[in-house]
């Protein structure tokens, strides 16, 4: 019941056309400075607030057989710069990494989905200001590409990219909804820019397709990937 979810959340997506519009929301870093467990309380009395458990999965229906899942993760504990601080971090350090990868890893092991999208804050990949996050390399392409996941989407970076080794996953970071900043040079990616801005995603049985959409509505960038 703080005041603070009247005032950047409620009153600032209140418009008719997305109030009751549904957010699946993924932990960050600023998230474990304060209350992660009043965020999943608040999600109890409020049905547009999605945050069962500071991770956690959801399945959705594409037309009449194919499904979605995706899987919404809680980086922060993985990274060492916060364990160790844990004076900023307190609910941080209550958190259990292993179980986190056992529970992803058995998750997307039984699952027989039609397309399988991992969400977290923080980016595998990156050519914003915090660079590549080296704890999650040790452990998600690995995972991602063993389990066949589709995509990962991230944010903490203010730009927007996505990012493509050689196997199947897709990295995208859609960090454009807050103050910019700027991006450096990568080969191997396959699009970075500093700007504000959206990921608008489309999919069907076969191809899911990926647009950045600009603060005026122009799109960016376009990708397509089919199974």
């Amino acid at each position: 019941d703080d005041p603070l979810w009247l005032n950047t959340f409620e009153k600032i997506y209140s418009l008719p056309e997305i109030k009751n519009t549904p957010w699946y929301v993924s932990l960050g870093n600023h998230d474990h400075m304060g209350n992660i467990y009043a965020q999943i309380e608040y999600g109890k009395n409020h049905a547009n607030w999605i945050l069962p458990q500071t991770y956690y999965d959801k399945e959705f229906k594409i037309g009449e057989s194919a499904t979605l899942q995706i899987l919404f993760l809680d980086t922060s504990p993985f990274l060492e710069e916060y364990r160790a601080r844990a004076e900023e971090y307190p609910n941080l350090m209550k958190q259990d990494v292993n179980a986190q990868i056992g529970w992803l890893d058995k998750t997307l092991e039984d699952s027989k989905n039609t397309w399988k999208i991992a969400v977290g804050h923080h980016p595998v990949y990156s050519a914003g200001a915090h660079g590549d996050t080296e704890e999650l390399k040790k452990v998600l392409p690995e995972l991602f590409e063993r389990q066949k996941v589709d995509a990962y989407f991230a944010g903490h970076d203010h730009h927007l990219e996505h990012y493509q080794l050689a196997g199947k996953t897709h990295h995208f970071i859609s960090g454009g909804g807050s103050g910019i900043r700027g991006v450096s040079e990568r080969k191997q990616r396959h699009f970075a820019e500093s700007s504000l801005g959206f990921a608008h995603v489309v999919l069907d049985k076969k191809c899911m397709q990926l647009s950045f959409i600009d603060e005026q509505g122009k799109e960016l960038y376009r990708t397509r990937s089919c199974h």
